[in-house]
């Protein structure tokens, strides 16, 4: 009867950290939207809320890369058109 309790008790703590591995892995291989279930009243559940956090930053962070890059390639194409167009003789162009 205790190694049933012991076994179950042990299932009930391997389990959760079995998927949060797994989403790691997803996690690591580019899948931002990976969250664990909700867990309530025990360690693994507050390991699962911070690991929920960490996707939601991370996930935020690559956001805000992804948008910095954009702006960056934008304004890299708007001076690489000025130069071209100065090289050619325009004098009168400007950047805007």
């Amino acid at each position: 009867m205790i190694a049933l309790a012991a076994y179950a008790i042990g299932r009930s703590m391997t389990l959760p950290l079995q998927q949060m591995t797994r989403l790691t892995s997803r996690i690591a291989a580019g899948n931002l939207e990976e969250r664990v279930p909700p867990r309530d009243g025990d360690e693994v559940g507050v390991l699962g809320t911070a690991f929920n956090r960490m996707a939601e930053s991370l996930s935020r962070t690559m956001e805000t890369e992804r948008a910095n890059r954009h702006h960056l390639e934008e304004t890299t194409a708007r001076y690489s058109e000025f130069v071209r167009q100065v090289t050619e003789g325009d004098l009168t162009v400007r950047l805007e």
